[in-house]
């Protein structure tokens, strides 16, 4: 891909979609069914455009509307996810590219991928990644259903966070109670909990990120991961965060003596 922008079409001047300009092999990777060196239109572009196979569309300028290409293959399914929202105009490829596709038979990937290690300078920073199709992942990134899943399970494991350190200090409610009958405030109390919690959780999972994303590189996770690794780590630094408040209102709801009584 060298160029995106969202424009508006002559077939619909109220509606735009997103435009990228990219190499003639790029489209043919990502809608093999399109005519060589046209414009490819995906099903849901081809809608609010109302771009049909074999009609030409017009982009609109600042002054006049510009001629874009022939369409090929409009409403074919993309292999890739997030295209069928897109039109896709071949040029001849100029400049440098971030990201370039590889097509490969099934039985010769290994070998294309051997090829693509030994092809560029070891010294860049680039890394080969397989690109599947969507039903052959566990779980499609960029599915809403997937995204919710997300929430949802980085909510529960917040909500752990939380319920293991409050039975943890629970535990320790006499102790706490004893603290209080010797004159600790309850601010005290909150600072000593937090400092306890920032020791057995917060560190140790800085240290584990740091480490993860210094031997691997966070430039080598995939841009369509990359959303869920910052939402995990989100959901668990709200738990930590939360987390010493929320102990220190549950062991100071009982009164110290009842605490040291057992109660």
């Amino acid at each position: 891909m060298m160029t995106e922008t969202v424009s508006a079409f002559a077939s619909a001047p109220t509606d735009s979609v997103t435009v990228r300009i990219v190499s003639p092999g790029y489209v043919r990777v990502a809608f093999p069914d399109a005519i060589p060196g046209v414009a490819a239109v995906g099903a849901n572009a081809a809608k609010i455009i109302g771009a049909g196979s074999g009609r030409y569309i017009a982009q609109i300028g600042s002054s006049s509307a510009e001629l874009v290409g022939y369409v090929g293959g409009t409403g074919a399914q993309p292999r890739f996810s997030g295209l069928s929202d897109v039109v896709l105009v071949p040029a001849p490829p100029t400049g440098s590219v971030n990201e370039c596709y590889v097509e490969a038979e099934p039985q010769t990937r290994a070998a294309v991928e051997r090829l693509l290690l030994s092809w560029f300078d070891p010294a860049q920073d680039w890394t080969v990644v397989p690109v599947l199709p969507a039903d052959q992942y566990e779980l499609d990134p960029l599915d809403p259903s997937t995204q919710t899943l997300t929430l949802i399970v980085g909510i529960a494991g917040a909500l752990v966070v939380m319920l293991v350190a409050g039975t943890i200090q629970w535990a320790r409610r006499q102790e706490f109670a004893l603290y209080r009958i010797l004159g600790y405030t309850r601010g005290q109390i909150l600072a000593l909990i937090t400092a306890e919690w920032l020791a057995l959780a917060a560190a140790p999972a800085a240290a584990g990120v740091t480490i993860g994303l210094g031997v691997y590189g966070a430039l080598h996770i995939s841009g369509v991961f990359l959303p869920f690794g910052i939402a995990s780590l989100g959901f668990f630094a709200a738990g930590v965060a939360v987390t010493p408040p929320v102990v220190t209102l549950i062991v100071l709801s009982t009164k110290p003596t009842d605490a040291l009584k057992g109660a």
